[in-house]
């Protein structure tokens, strides 16, 4: 667990990370099985792909959060989205997710600025030039090269 998330006040042990099977998709049955066993209160995706569904998880009292970037006006019933996809240039997941967060505590932005960069870097390409309207990563390229935070991105986009 990212100790970000503590930081918030949040208890370890009341957060799980659920990582869907390779070849899987939240939609499918074994996946969403998973996530109800965990019995959760709320339900955050990152990244699913903009498609209509089921709720992620059959529990009418479980919120469900998406934040996504895929280009869509469908999504799963009952799930709050936060999406940039009609709002050129899109933000990625991971930079949806780091804008949001980094208001909620004033370490969030230096501790996870590789996250959002290595994200974006994924789906954007790592020529990407961090300019307006993109937020200001100079601090992160200091603490992390563009070669780590690259070779970083090379490294969890690999082919299995």
């Amino acid at each position: 667990m990212h100790r970000s998330l503590v930081k918030l006040g949040l208890k370890p042990e009341l957060l799980d990370v659920h990582l869907v099977g390779k070849g899987s998709n939240i939609h499918e049955e074994v996946e969403r099985q998973s996530m109800l066993e965990k019995k959760p209160s709320y339900v955050i995706v990152l990244d699913q792909g903009s498609r209509p569904g089921p709720p992620v998880i059959d529990d009418k009292n479980a919120k469900c959060l998406i934040i996504d970037h895929h280009l869509s006006d469908e999504f799963p019933e009952g799930a709050t989205v936060v999406s940039a996809c009609h709002c050129p240039p899109v933000a990625t997941s991971a930079l949806t997710t780091y804008e949001i967060c980094k208001t909620l505590h004033e370490d969030i932005a230096a501790e996870c600025g590789y996250l959002c960069a290595i994200g974006t870097h994924g789906d954007l390409g790592n020529t990407l030039k961090w300019q307006p309207p993109f937020p200001d990563m100079s601090l992160t390229f200091k603490t992390y090269t563009k070669k780590v935070i690259n070779d970083a991105t090379s490294l969890l986009n690999a082919r299995k």
